[in-house]
Protein backbone atom coordinates (compact mmCIF):
# COMPACT_ATOMS: atom_id res chain seq x y z
CA UNK A 1 0.00 0.00 0.00
CA UNK A 2 3.28 2.45 0.76
CA UNK A 3 4.56 2.09 -2.63
CA UNK A 4 0.63 3.16 -4.35
CA UNK A 5 0.98 6.18 -2.33
CA UNK A 6 4.13 6.97 -2.80
CA UNK A 7 3.94 6.82 -6.60
CA UNK A 8 0.15 8.31 -6.65
CA UNK A 9 2.16 11.24 -4.74
CA UNK A 10 4.74 11.80 -6.71
CA UNK A 11 2.80 11.57 -9.92
CA UNK A 12 0.64 14.29 -8.89
CA UNK A 13 3.61 16.77 -7.79
CA UNK A 14 4.99 16.14 -10.96
CA UNK A 15 1.83 17.10 -13.13
CA UNK A 16 2.00 19.91 -10.84
CA UNK A 17 5.11 20.94 -11.65
CA UNK A 18 5.57 20.28 -15.29
CA UNK A 19 2.41 22.05 -15.57
CA UNK A 20 3.37 25.15 -14.19
CA UNK A 21 6.67 25.55 -16.71
CA UNK A 22 4.86 27.66 -19.17
CA UNK A 23 3.81 29.76 -16.84
CA UNK A 24 7.05 30.14 -14.44
CA UNK A 25 8.82 31.58 -17.69
CA UNK A 26 6.35 34.21 -17.93
CA UNK A 27 7.82 35.75 -14.99
CA UNK A 28 11.57 35.38 -16.59
CA UNK A 29 11.44 39.27 -17.65
CA UNK A 30 9.25 42.45 -16.62
CA UNK A 31 8.62 44.54 -13.90
CA UNK A 32 7.29 43.50 -10.76
CA UNK A 33 6.36 45.02 -7.54
CA UNK A 34 7.00 43.83 -4.15
CA UNK A 35 4.97 44.75 -1.30
CA UNK A 36 6.27 45.08 2.23
CA UNK A 37 5.37 46.84 5.24
CA UNK A 38 8.61 47.11 7.10
CA UNK A 39 10.51 49.02 4.03
CA UNK A 40 8.44 49.68 1.72
CA UNK A 41 7.44 48.23 -2.06
CA UNK A 42 10.03 47.95 -4.06
CA UNK A 43 10.23 47.28 -8.02
CA UNK A 44 12.16 44.91 -10.01
CA UNK A 45 12.87 45.19 -13.59
CA UNK A 46 14.48 41.80 -15.02
CA UNK A 47 14.93 41.92 -18.31
CA UNK A 48 17.95 39.18 -20.04
CA UNK A 49 20.34 38.39 -17.58
CA UNK A 50 19.93 41.92 -15.44
CA UNK A 51 17.71 42.76 -12.24
CA UNK A 52 17.50 46.16 -11.30
CA UNK A 53 15.37 46.76 -7.73
CA UNK A 54 14.63 49.89 -6.79
CA UNK A 55 14.05 50.43 -3.13
CA UNK A 56 11.77 53.26 -3.26
CA UNK A 57 10.88 54.13 0.56
CA UNK A 58 14.60 54.36 0.69
CA UNK A 59 15.52 55.73 -2.86
CA UNK A 60 18.32 52.53 -3.78
CA UNK A 61 18.90 51.14 -6.65
CA UNK A 62 20.67 47.96 -6.83
CA UNK A 63 21.66 46.06 -9.94
CA UNK A 64 21.91 42.24 -9.97
CA UNK A 65 23.30 39.59 -12.45
CA UNK A 66 20.64 36.56 -12.87
CA UNK A 67 21.46 33.33 -13.81
CA UNK A 68 18.72 30.92 -14.07
CA UNK A 69 19.68 27.28 -13.61
CA UNK A 70 16.23 25.74 -14.30
CA UNK A 71 12.54 27.33 -14.94
CA UNK A 72 12.08 27.52 -11.47
CA UNK A 73 15.19 28.23 -9.84
CA UNK A 74 17.53 31.15 -10.67
CA UNK A 75 20.86 33.14 -8.65
CA UNK A 76 21.22 36.85 -8.18
CA UNK A 77 24.69 37.93 -8.13
CA UNK A 78 25.07 41.93 -7.29
CA UNK A 79 26.80 43.90 -9.93
CA UNK A 80 30.04 46.04 -8.34
CA UNK A 81 28.48 48.83 -7.75
CA UNK A 82 25.81 47.56 -5.95
CA UNK A 83 27.83 45.62 -3.53
CA UNK A 84 29.14 48.81 -2.28
CA UNK A 85 24.78 50.25 -1.57
CA UNK A 86 24.87 46.92 0.86
CA UNK A 87 27.98 46.42 3.25
CA UNK A 88 26.66 43.33 4.59
CA UNK A 89 27.10 41.72 1.28
CA UNK A 90 30.54 39.76 0.97
CA UNK A 91 32.21 40.77 -2.53
CA UNK A 92 31.45 36.55 -3.20
CA UNK A 93 27.72 37.73 -2.74
CA UNK A 94 25.03 35.29 -4.44
CA UNK A 95 21.00 35.02 -3.68
CA UNK A 96 19.11 32.08 -4.82
CA UNK A 97 15.52 32.12 -5.29
CA UNK A 98 12.72 29.21 -5.72
CA UNK A 99 9.70 29.47 -7.44
CA UNK A 100 7.42 27.59 -5.17
CA UNK A 101 3.83 28.39 -6.76
CA UNK A 102 2.69 30.35 -9.71
CA UNK A 103 -0.30 32.53 -9.86
CA UNK A 104 -2.15 34.49 -12.57
CA UNK A 105 -0.45 37.77 -12.17
CA UNK A 106 2.14 36.76 -9.16
CA UNK A 107 4.44 34.25 -7.66
CA UNK A 108 5.32 32.73 -4.34
CA UNK A 109 9.56 32.30 -3.86
CA UNK A 110 12.01 31.26 -1.03
CA UNK A 111 14.71 33.36 -1.12
CA UNK A 112 18.34 32.42 0.52
CA UNK A 113 21.34 33.73 0.22
CA UNK A 114 25.62 32.23 0.75
CA UNK A 115 25.81 35.31 3.27
CA UNK A 116 23.06 34.82 5.88
CA UNK A 117 21.20 31.85 7.38
CA UNK A 118 17.94 33.31 6.99
CA UNK A 119 15.43 32.48 3.98
CA UNK A 120 11.81 34.25 3.59
CA UNK A 121 9.31 33.85 1.72
CA UNK A 122 7.44 36.62 -0.80
CA UNK A 123 4.92 36.71 -3.65
CA UNK A 124 6.07 39.36 -6.00
CA UNK A 125 3.77 41.01 -8.18
CA UNK A 126 4.04 41.43 -12.07
CA UNK A 127 2.87 44.73 -13.20
CA UNK A 128 3.90 44.49 -17.03
CA UNK A 129 6.35 42.54 -19.19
Amino acid sequence: MKPLLFTAAFLLFSLNLFGQTSDIRNFRHGKFRVPSDTDGDYVIIRKGNRQIEFMEKIGVQAVFIVNWKSDSIYTLRPAKNSVRLFPRFPKNALITVRILQVKEHSYIQLTSSNFDEYKYTSEIFKVED
